[in-house]
Formats: C-alpha cells, structure tokens, sequence
C-alpha cells in the first residue's frame, strides 16, 4: 500500500482555466456562453443577495463562492499518478459532450 496522495487529470499541460471550461461546457450543452470572470468579492455579495432574495432556496451560496474560487485546480507537479497506475480515458470535450447527452435524455437539459 502506498501514502502517496494523487492528483487525476485530464493531462492538459497547466489545466483547464474557468474561462476555457464555461466555454467548452457551454459548447457541450449547445450553447454559446461569454464567461464573465468575477473577483470573489462580487461573487460573495451576489451571494448574499442571493440569499437574502431566495432565503434556503438560494442557488449562489458563499460556500459555492469558495468552491469555485479555490485558488488551486490544477494538478500539482509531481502529484499525477503514473501511467501504470491511472490515465484519462476519455478526451474532456468528448466527455463533456457525452455528459450534456445524457443529461438530455433524463430530463435534466
């Protein structure tokens, strides 16, 4: 048994920026998206009047704000499984498209 931590990816060299990965989802669900990248702080407030407007029912949430903020979500170097052990099967586009598909079909798209 090992004590090492990894880190899965998809092998795209620096990772995905938010940016690309709107665009690429938004590509897979058949629509064109402008990705508005938004500092933390108009993330939070959006938040708080989300919740304020919404009460439970509230879809941005400050601990979705912290989520989709974290300042690493990128493999670190040195932390990808070797190749014997782990490697992406599917191209993330194509999965991303297969994804939306299925959605699709159960109603949830």
């Amino acid at each position: 048994m090992t004590s090492q931590t990894f880190e899965p990816d998809d092998g795209v060299p620096g990772g995905w920026s938010h940016t690309d990965l709107a665009r690429a989802i938004g590509l897979a669900v058949g629509k064109r998206v402008k990705p508005l990248p938004l500092p933390r702080g108009v993330l939070e407030w959006a938040a708080k009047a989300d919740r304020w407007a919404r009460k439970d029912k509230a879809k941005l949430t400050l601990d979705r704000v912290g989520y989709m903020c974290h300042p690493d979500w990128t493999v670190s170097d040195g932390a990808r499984p070797p190749a014997s052990l782990w490697e992406p099967q599917v191209e993330t586009t194509l999965g991303l498209h297969a994804t939306a598909a299925w959605y699709k079909e159960e109603g949830w798209l």
